[in-house]
């Protein structure tokens, strides 16, 4: 990771190693091996080995292929963007590119998501479950929304909140794609950010593995703790009346 190739060594016609810098630990390494995959996205290989490479996308017909393009052509895949979101304490504007689309209403674009997680069905589920008799007998004893809410469906959904807590637990101590866009400093990363991003400055996998191992203890310390509630809230969610 992080390592650029800068230079390839032949013998009788095939590579024999490739020697790359690596920008995270600036250490020189040398790579032997029988057989090379170029993973670069810029073919790098091709020049420092004086390999045949095309720029492109090949006609179907040149390699007797079922699907492809008619004809080819010079067209090559993008760069991918990575948009970053800070707090600034001055106001700073944002003008879209010209290429950008816009979607004014959920018709536009069906696809775009809603905020819709388990979570939510689960607790829908749970007070879909409890019986409608509870409620009724709390209102013809006197008591008001605030109260039924508060004294009897509270008390029943214990088990169902303590699952959704254990679950957003988990979802936020594995959290990965968002720390990795949103938060700029190493010190504030989350465990399995930090696990990556020190995997980067270590060749050492037995300790890659026990940091590993170790990041899944405060969740096992977490249900076992809370697996009565989770598997009662588990069970009782499809069961109507």
């Amino acid at each position: 990771l992080n390592c650029t190739c800068c230079d390839a060594s032949m013998k009788d016609g095939q590579i024999e190693s490739v020697t790359g810098f690596q920008l995270t630990t600036y250490k020189w390494h040398k790579v032997k091996a029988k057989i090379f995959i170029d993973c670069s996205g810029d073919s790098i290989l091709a020049p420092l080995t004086g390999a045949e490479y095309r720029v492109g996308r090949e006609a179907k017909a040149e390699f007797n292929e079922e699907f492809g393009l008619e004809a080819a052509d010079q067209k090559t895949m993008g760069m991918s963007l990575l948009l970053q979101i800070r707090e600034m304490d001055y106001p700073v504007s944002y003008t879209p590119p010209s290429w950008a689309y816009t979607f004014k209403t959920d018709e536009e674009m069906k696809n775009k998501p809603h905020n819709i997680r388990a979570i939510n069905i689960l607790l829908r589920q749970f007070y879909m479950s409890l019986p409608r008799a509870l409620m009724e007998a709390a209102r013809v004893d006197g008591a008001n929304h605030f109260q039924i809410w508060s004294k009897v469906m509270m008390p029943l959904t214990k088990p169902a909140m303590v699952t959704v807590t254990v679950l957003s637990f988990i979802n936020s101590w594995n959290e990965y794609l968002n720390a990795l866009i949103f938060l700029p400093s190493t010190r504030n990363y989350t465990v399995s950010l930090g696990i990556q991003y020190w995997m980067q400055l270590t060749d050492e996998y037995n300790v890659m593995m026990a940091a590993s191992a170790s990041a899944i203890v405060p969740v096992i310390v977490l249900f076992l703790f809370t697996q009565k509630y989770f598997v009662e809230s588990i069970a009782s969610t499809g069961v109507k009346g």
